[in-house]
Parts: structure tokens; sequence; C-alpha cells
């Protein structure tokens, strides 16, 4: 897979970092004055996993420099993930090592408006100078409305705080749907690219998930620092805190519930209060005895019950909203969040029952057959 040098496009309309990458054009989009430099590097993270999907070598045309540091860091990260799911097999990066630019002024946070990145912004806020807000990655290019809205709330915030907003818009999802790559594991590929080309000393990414319940994920504390140059530093940050907590100290500052924003659903409602992100976050904010004016309130159960926890990585999630329910003593809670952990417990026992008696053959054949009908399952952090 060959990367050809980067180029960099200034009009009043804004920047765009672009690089050819194995016949596609990968681009990132920013105000004027958001690259300072045509780095290769941003386009060497972002094309890394659809080279291990394809077992090809990833080669960088020899006068575009790549730091060293993060050479060397590829070679971790490429361990870490064939640990975690053996279809990224690794593969040898040939690129030409050479010295980073100078970073620019200022610390960077991404910025979606959502319970991590708010906590993680609460904790460093005197620190941190700029937020980065990406669209093409949980709101699709074209959700032009949806972008639009979250943009204007996000301004809200930066404005309120005293900080600089730098929305980034971005095709790299596409590189993910290509190589059918989930956007939970190309999300921290995704990120650190942009990150890269931004070039700040440090830039904070904010945990999805608590020490505790620590799994494979696209954004993790062992991956995060090591997509890192000898002059940007990548942060992994906020993973000390369960998700309750962090709602609780979000809480505690005047006026930061009213900006949230966790939808994935890509939805015209900012928070469309149906999906599973914005269903727990409901339930969070009735067990604290909080209220927001992004989401409706939480009053029929009937939602929370259906409920499907799609991944091992989302169980953590409803028991610590279980475990608080049976804390405050909500009974409602505890009976649907009962109802959804059982169900997904149920599935797993047929799993295991599938392993042990029929050797994983009825779980093959579901694959199969919703490979044809609804194409390629994506590749997963954890495994298939």
């Amino acid at each position: 897979m060959r990367i050809e040098a980067p180029t960099l496009e200034r009009d009043s309309s804004g920047d765009t970092l672009a690089a050819v990458v194995e016949n596609r054009r990968l681009w990132f989009k920013g105000p004027p004055g958001s690259f300072s430099s045509t780095r290769v590097e941003p386009f060497v993270v972002a094309a890394l996993l659809g080279a291990m999907e394809n077992g090809q070598a990833l080669e960088v045309v020899p006068d575009a420099l790549v730091s060293p540091r993060l050479l060397e860091g590829l070679e971790r990260i490429q361990e870490i993930l064939h640990a975690w799911n053996p279809r990224l097999r690794k593969v040898e990066v040939r690129a030409t090592p050479g010295p980073s630019p100078a970073p620019r002024g200022g610390v960077a946070l991404f910025f979606s408006g959502g319970v991590d990145a708010t906590y993680t912004f609460l904790k460093h806020e005197s620190e941190i100078t700029h937020l980065v807000f990406v669209h093409g990655l949980e709101i699709t290019l074209d959700n032009e409305d949806l972008f639009a809205r979250a943009l204007a709330r996000n301004q809200e915030s930066a404005d309120r705080y005293g900080k600089t907003l730098l929305p980034i818009r971005t095709n790299l999802r596409e590189v993910a749907a290509a190589h059918h790559l989930s956007n939970f594991l190309y999300q921290g590929a995704l990120l650190a690219a942009i990150a890269l080309g931004l070039g700040f000393a440090r830039t904070y990414v904010s945990a999805s998930l608590f020490y505790r319940d620590l799994s494979a994920w696209g954004t993790h504390p062992l991956l995060d620092p090591l997509w890192s140059t000898e002059t940007t530093q990548i942060v992994h940050d906020g993973a000390e805190a369960s998700r309750v907590d962090k709602i609780a100290r979000i809480a505690a500052r005047p006026g930061a519930l009213e900006s949230l924003r966790v939808c994935l659903a890509n939805r015209p409602q900012y928070n469309c209060g149906s999906c599973e992100k914005c269903l727990r976050t409901m339930v969070a904010l009735r067990l604290l005895g909080l209220s927001s004016p992004a989401f409706p309130r939480l009053e029929s159960m009937r939602p929370l019950r259906r409920l499907r926890i799609e991944a091992d990585d989302e169980l953590p999630l409803f028991l610590e909203n279980h475990a608080l329910a049976l804390a405050k003593g909500d009974d409602a809670v505890v009976r649907a969040l009962r109802a959804c952990i059982r169900r997904y417990r149920f599935r797993q026992i047929v799993r295991l029952a599938d392993d042990v008696f029929f050797g994983g053959r009825l779980v093959r054949t579901w694959r199969r057959y919703r490979w044809r009908y609804e194409g390629p399952e994506p590749i997963l952090p954890g495994g298939p």
C-alpha cells in the first residue's frame, strides 16, 4: 500500500491537508491556519490498519519523512492489534526516518460534547487551549444539519470557557468502510492522524472505558501514546473515573450538562433519546437526581428493557447503572436493566454451548448468512 507525498492547500475558506493512499485521496479540512506542515505521518497512521487487514506492506515515498519515534511505535501498535485480532497481520512499514517539525503552541482536546470529553476538559481546563470537533467520525459527512447544531452547541461551550473551537472535517472513515474495519477499532487511528496533522505539543484523547473495565478498543491507554512523535504527544486521559463518576463531576459545573451530546444515531435530534448511549446516559441522570435540557426525561422503561447489549465492552456500563439503581432503590430501572443483562448472558450461554457441542458451527453458519445478505461483518478490536 503506497502513500504519496502529501499536499497542503490554503485559501480563504481554510486549509486542506491531503494525500493519495493506494489510489484513494484522503483529506483533512479545517479553518485557515489549521495545519502548519505537510508531514506524511497522519496518512501513515490512517493507512496502517487497512494495510494490516490486507497483509500488505505500507510504503511511503522516499522524500516524505516519518518520525523515528512514530515508526518505533507502529511496531508496538501492530503487536497489540494483532494480539487483539489475528485478522490484522503485522506488515512492514517502509519509510525514511526524519526529524519532526516544531510543535505549534497550545494544547488540544478532541471534543464532541460527550461525557468523556467534557470530563477530561473540566479536569485539564486551565491547560487546554483548543477543542477539536471532528465531522466525519460520530457525525457522518452527509449529515450537515446535525453537525451544524452540534457545532453551535460546542461553540457555546468554547466561548463560555474562553477556548478556541477547531472544527475538522475528514473522509478517513472511508478507509474503515473499504477494509471492513469497525469504527470502534478505527477511531483511535483516526483521532491520532488528526492530532499529528494539527501538530499541537499535546493532544488529549478522552477515555471511553474505566480502568477496571478495559478491553480491546480503538482508543486505549496502551495504544494512544504510541501514535506520538518527538514533538506531538498524544495522551489517553480519564480512565480513572467510571461513567457515573464523570456525569456527577460534570453536573457540579453550572451549565455543563446542557451541552452534552452522546448520541451516535445520526438522527435529526441533538440526542435522540432512544439509542443505547442516550438511554444509558438518561438512566444515570435519573439515578443521580439530575436533568438536562439536552435529553428527554426517562419516563417509560419499555425502551430500556428492549436494549440489546451487543458486545462485552458494553456490559460493564450496564452493570454500573444496575448497581447504582440497586443502591438508589429504583426498582423499575433495576428490572429493566436486569432484563437486558439476562438476555446478553443467555446469548453467551448459547454461544458457549455451540462451541462445546457443535464446534462453533451454528455461529459460523449464521455469519455466512449475514455475509451473504448484509455484507461482511466489520473487523472488531477483540477478534472475530
